[in-house]
């Protein structure tokens, strides 16, 4: 099984390391649409055919002799300009657009200058699919019955489980953990962050990232629910010292390094949403500074179907936190080791 969690790991770092090639061939192919010589629209954070959970990471690149400062973006209709953070030396825009409805939405960029006053279109348009959070994008019909797990679905540090589920889809609410290693703790183990906390607590342990920064071991974990799914991302980030992450701002600490973690072998895992994941706590990665995520459903011993684990992972990648900061790979995302 470790052989095969390894070889699973090792197909994840060619995926990275082919990540920005991916985004070309979607620009070229699957992204190609009006306006895209003088006005490019890129979805960074999956194909423009295959986003989920009503919002992409997208950047807009306008030609010469236009400032982006003045360009107008809007959905269906609607300004969203003010998503955007402009890049006016680089000529682009670059924003997470959300309040997309579930099937086609129309973003649309708009010269200033009126070139198409009158025409009826906007200078450069992409038409943008967006899929249910839920589930499913392109696996089929989900399978029946389901069964779900939050309750089963232990946090570490004693934090309990995640509580019933919301609805008949095992969704839960998005929430936000912090945990810290303990001089205390042994292994992949963590402590529960002091609620309130505004001084580092005694038996805080310090780690050395490969970027060689020595920094507080805390964790923020991101648990939630995709395609049935319960998904994790666990982060070093100093709450103390650093605002809540976001696509434009990074955890300081991080090395700007994901892994996502898979699970081998096949036990007999159908019709169920699972209580364990691939695994984010794995010591060794996180006091490297990595990132790491996975979900219920990308662990073959709780879920034997390969197309359900990459369906997963698709929507997986999406998630508000990875969307925000591990879609960029031009800007925030080494790949590689």
């Amino acid at each position: 099984m470790k052989y095969t969690a390894r070889k699973l790991w090792v197909a994840l770092a060619a995926l990275l390391s082919a990540a920005p090639v991916l985004a070309q061939v979607a620009h070229d192919g699957v992204g190609r649409h009006h306006g895209d010589r003088q006005y490019p629209i890129e979805v960074l954070s999956s194909r423009p055919d295959a986003i989920s959970g009503g919002d992409a990471l997208i950047r807009v690149t306008v030609k010469k002799n236009v400032a982006a400062r003045d360009m107008r973006i809007h959905l269906n209709g609607a300004d969203v300009t003010s998503s955007f953070i402009i890049d006016g030396a680089a000529r682009r825009l670059t924003g997470l657009v959300g309040g997309m409805r579930v099937g086609e939405n129309l973003l649309e960029v708009i010269d200033p200058r009126g070139n198409v006053r009158g025409k009826g279109r906007a200078d450069a348009d992409m038409v943008l699919q967006n899929y249910p959070i839920e589930g499913p994008m392109f696996s089929g019909p989900q399978e029946q019955p389901f069964a779900c797990a939050s309750q089963q679905f232990d946090l570490p540090g004693g934090a309990g489980n995640l509580g019933p589920p919301l609805d008949a889809n095992c969704s839960i609410n998005r929430r936000i953990d912090y945990f810290y290693k303990s001089t205390a703790n042994t292994g992949n183990a963590l402590t529960r962050w002091p609620a309130g906390a505004s001084l580092y607590p005694a038996d805080l342990v310090f780690t050395t990232t490969t970027l060689g920064k020595a920094v507080p071991y805390i964790i923020r974990m991101e648990t939630g629910t995709i395609n049935r799914a319960i998904y994790q991302i666990s982060i070093l980030h100093d709450p103390l010292e650093e605002a809540a992450p976001s696509w434009s701002t990074p955890p300081a600490n991080w090395n700007k390094r994901l892994i996502y973690t898979f699970g081998g072998g096949c036990i007999g895992g159908w019709y169920r949403q699972g209580a364990s994941t691939g695994g984010v706590t794995d010591n060794i990665m996180l006091s490297n500074g990595y990132a790491l995520a996975s979900s219920s459903l990308n662990f073959l011993p709780l879920r034997s179907s390969c197309l359900i684990l990459i369906s997963t992972s698709v929507p997986a990648a999406e998630s508000p936190l990875m969307t925000a900061y591990f879609a960029d790979g031009h800007a925030n995302t080494k790949r590689g080791s």
